[in-house]
């Protein structure tokens, strides 16, 4: 039917746009998972806890009050374990996607996947909820604890590009530390009294401050070696009184350093643009999702209705029509177009009713 046609639409739009989040979506599907298993192993301590000499109680001699609480706590790690299952499925789903377009971050992905499954961390989870079941709270919480830190590990595998935002500011930060000692000490040797020799060994030392600023500068960004042997040079030139072609390479230092900060910078904003649209496509991933359970509804009902009575739901189906044509006009690319196949598919569904 028109409705079926909708909802296939939808689902091959959410896919779409799951590839286009990845790995962002591989983050969002871990830190749900690590907040499910952290509120099981809450409420495992908490348990055991409350009462004390629940541990290996044989099950004929439980109260009501301790089933309860067994049966809560169980159904807290079970909660656990299809959420783990469900971010683990995730994972693989987006490595393999992520193959065809960015392989470092596939490979990310894939590593984050092999610190779960070295740590064994489904298996555990799902042991975790046997042995709450026996009555094996000691050991559950154990098995809890092990699962939680392979997720953290994971998450923190997939967090690098994170640490990499951070890292990229300290650079610009060193980098710009750098310029100031080296305008400093070009101001220095153009005013340099040859005859002052503390004025000559502060000069000396302070050119020898940016070399060994750019030695570790150089770590990440390779053409600033060559600045470092023309600030070697220049602090050579300054002790030998040699003023001017000292500040010749002074001043080719401070133009590298600059070209630099403007490498930098410009990687950052690349940086902050992904980020935000990443923001924006988890903007529209949300509202299609809400889109897809609306249809899902419409659907049921109108299966529900006899035939003469389906009419009455053309009404919000066009509704849902008209929202996928606003959500298509704010998309782009491959989204866009599938966005709009899903609102043509819409007015047919609305057609039919």
């Amino acid at each position: 039917t028109g409705q079926d046609e909708v909802v296939k639409e939808l689902a091959d739009l959410l896919k779409t746009l799951k590839r286009e989040l990845a790995p962002a979506m591989s983050q969002k599907a871990l830190a749900q998972a690590i907040k499910k298993q952290q509120e099981a192993l809450d409420k495992l301590k908490e348990t055991r806890a409350v009462r004390e000499n629940l541990e290996g109680k044989p099950k004929s001699a439980l109260n009501e009050e301790e089933k309860k609480a067994l049966a809560e706590t169980n159904d807290k790690q079970k909660e656990a374990t299809e959420e783990l299952q469900k971010a683990t499925k995730e994972l693989k789903e987006q490595a393999e996607d992520l193959k065809k377009t960015d392989a470092a971050a596939a490979e990310n992905v894939k590593q984050a996947l092999e610190k779960l499954e070295q740590a064994q961390a489904e298996k555990k989870s799902a042991d975790a909820q046997s042995d709450i079941t026996e009555n094996k709270t000691r050991a559950a919480e154990q098995k809890e604890q092990d699962v939680l830190a392979a997720l953290k590990e994971a998450d923190k595998q997939l967090n690098q590009n994170t640490d990499k935002a951070a890292e990229l500011a300290e650079r610009i930060a060193d980098l710009k530390a750098a310029k100031e000692k080296q305008e400093t000490a070009l101001n220095e040797t153009k005013n340099l009294d040859a005859k002052n020799d503390k004025a000559l060994a502060d000069a000396v030392k302070d050119q020898g401050q940016v070399s060994e600023a750019l030695n570790e500068l150089k770590k990440e960004d390779q053409p600033l070696a060559s600045a470092e042997q023309k600030s070697n040079q220049a602090q050579e030139q300054i002790a030998n009184n040699q003023q001017q072609e000292a500040v010749k390479n002074q001043e080719k230092v401070l133009e590298a350093i600059n070209e630099a900060i403007a490498r930098a910078e410009k990687e950052q904003d690349a940086m902050q643009n992904q980020q935000e649209q990443v923001a924006e496509l988890n903007q529209q991933l949300d509202q299609i999702n809400q889109m897809r359970e609306q249809q899902q509804e419409l659907k049921s009902e109108t299966q529900e209705k006899p035939a003469q009575q389906a009419q009455s739901l053309a009404s919000p189906q066009k509704d849902l029509a008209q929202q996928a044509d606003k959500a298509a006009e704010e998309m782009q690319g491959e989204a866009q177009k599938a966005m709009e196949q899903a609102q043509q598919a819409m007015q047919e569904a609305a057609q039919q009713l």
